[in-house]
């Protein structure tokens, strides 16, 4: 952790929009998506965030990820997700949102 660069905090729990920057696929049903944020914070081993997604119809659809990406990754994270079977989700949106949890901030 003493190899992190220190950054002032500038808006832990406040959401942002993020750029999908690269989709790598791990299995058939598993992708890592590395998300770009405009307000990067340090985050520790085992943080979450929040991730929105709007459709263009409205309909929204709101999950929480383990950041998976290393702290030592600067102005990136990246989330590993497992499709779900269930449930809709906003598969034509291009515009996530995130929002950190954690030690960044929290929902309350």
């Amino acid at each position: 952790m003493e190899r992190l660069t220190p950054a002032a905090p500038r808006a832990p729990g406040r959401w942002q929009v993020a750029t999908v920057s690269a989709i790598r696929i791990e299995t058939p049903r598993v992708k890592t998506f590395r998300l770009e944020l405009p307000m990067w914070m340090p985050h520790l081993p085992g943080q979450h965030c929040d991730v929105r997604l709007t459709a263009p119809d409205g309909y929204q659809a709101q999950r929480s990820y383990s950041i998976a990406s290393s702290p030592l990754d600067e102005r990136m994270v990246e989330l590993t997700v497992d499709r779900s079977t269930k449930g809709r989700s906003p598969r034509t949106s291009t515009t996530p949102t995130t929002r950190s949890n954690g030690d960044l901030g929290h929902d309350h």
